[in-house]
């Protein structure tokens, strides 16, 4: 008898380690697993021998051990997948500040292009984009007269010289 009473005492104990593992794990992946406690109650209702409830009962521990096994399994995943996004998080860093660097020069060359632009104008006497467009086609024009000039002035010395 007083084996009888201690391995009531364990299989009570088994019932809640396991009815408290099952529950944190079900609560933490969301699966449902046959819980041990009813091959247990089972067990006790049908009064089945010893050898077949330690069958049953490596078999709950078998189940146990590879749902252990995925569960590491999902976490070295899940350790690889952070290692992989503070890597993408450091090349994304360096990728911002390489911008806001380049971003930087380009607002400084365009206010040298804009200080230049304006001391061509100040020297140049223009004082607004209009008068600078005219001031280009009434330049294009004058070159296009001085060129004509030149082409009509070198048939002129061609002519003296052939006649000559």
């Amino acid at each position: 008898m007083p084996d009888a009473v201690a391995t009531s005492a364990i299989v009570r104990a088994l019932e809640k380690f396991f009815a408290a593992y099952l529950r944190i794990f079900s609560a933490m992946f969301g699966i449902k697993i046959e819980p041990v406690i009813t091959l247990l109650d089972d067990l006790k209702k049908s009064g089945a021998n010893p050898d077949h409830t330690l069958i049953k009962l490596d078999e709950a521990k078998e189940a146990m051990s590879s749902a252990l096994v995925a569960l590491s399994a999902v976490r070295t995943e899940a350790e690889m997948r952070v290692v992989e996004l503070e890597e993408a998080r450091t090349a994304l860093n360096a990728v911002l500040a390489s911008k806001a660097e380049s971003e930087e020069k380009l607002r400084e060359i365009q206010k040298i292009a804009n200080a230049d632009l304006a001391t061509f104008r100040k020297m140049a006497g223009v004082t607004s984009p209009v008068v600078a467009f005219f001031s280009g086609v009434f330049a294009s024009i004058v070159a296009a007269v001085l060129g004509w000039g030149a082409v009509k002035l070198w048939n002129i010395v061609a002519a003296a010289i052939a006649a000559g």
